[in-house]
């Protein structure tokens, strides 16, 4: 999710993952607004908005949460929201967020350079099938609005993403620590959702549930899934983009 904020000039983007170092950074820095992940583990971002607000936070935030059905809105309204994005965001959705709630002047910085345009919580997510395809470029294409070259940037950001939570995902799995567990697969969620790695994503959802049930037993196979789903999706994008 920050990263594509990077690329189209909207930052610096400063990235957190749970409540406590949201609450650090609005402290030492000064924002524009907060993208909100509902999803984030031990606060949900319902929780951390409604205490941010009670901490005399004003800034504009935004609800990303992967189940937009009637009356999410209002839900996010009453924690104190301002707005809300479905997951996966495209890439139009998310500048129209945007442009509805950052001001075009940077007066009130006084010298006109922000210190971050945004704090972005967590990362994307979905719900999805299993039977979803490896690669969905296409699907992936549309959310970005076509650009091929951001779309470049994101999966050479995900081959080097991917193998580095995966080892952290292994390691909390042995250690059978539930949050780490939970909060790993969530990240792979949402660099494999943002990349169309469907597949890939499916497993991570699999393993995020699991872990916040403290159900341990199937997460090793549904680790060694993700182990091979990772090369399958490289080798199609080799493919693809060969």
């Amino acid at each position: 999710m920050f990263f594509p904020l990077k690329i189209m000039a909207c930052a610096p983007v400063a990235v957190v993952y749970s409540f406590m170092e949201a609450l650090d950074h609005c402290r030492s820095a000064r924002f524009d607004l907060i993208l909100m992940d509902c999803q984030m583990p031990v606060m949900d971002g319902f929780d951390a908005t409604r205490e941010l607000r009670r901490r005399n936070c004003d800034l504009p935030i935004v609800a990303m949460t992967a189940n937009a059905v009637v009356g999410d809105r209002e839900t996010c309204i009453a924690a104190g929201m301002n707005d809300y994005i479905a997951k996966p965001v495209a890439i139009a959705s998310l500048l129209s967020i945007l442009g509805k709630w950052l001001t075009p002047s940077l007066s009130a910085h006084g010298d006109g350079i922000p210190e971050a345009t945004a704090v972005v919580l967590s990362k994307n997510a979905s719900a999805l099938s299993p039977d979803l395809a490896v690669f969905d470029r296409a699907g992936c294409l549309r959310r970005l609005g076509g650009d091929e070259a951001l779309l470049k940037i994101l999966l050479l950001q995900a081959q080097v993403d991917f193998p580095k939570t995966l080892q952290m995902l292994v390691e909390a799995s042995m250690a059978r620590h539930a949050l780490n567990i939970a909060l790993h697969a969530h990240t792979i969620k949402g660099i494999a959702v943002s990349v169309g790695a469907l597949r890939i994503a499916h497993h991570a959802e699999k393993i995020e549930k699991e872990a916040k049930a403290e159900q341990f037993e199937p997460i090793p196979a549904a680790i060694a899934g993700l182990k091979k789903e990772i090369p399958r999706f490289e080798h199609e994008v080799m493919t693809a983009v060969a």
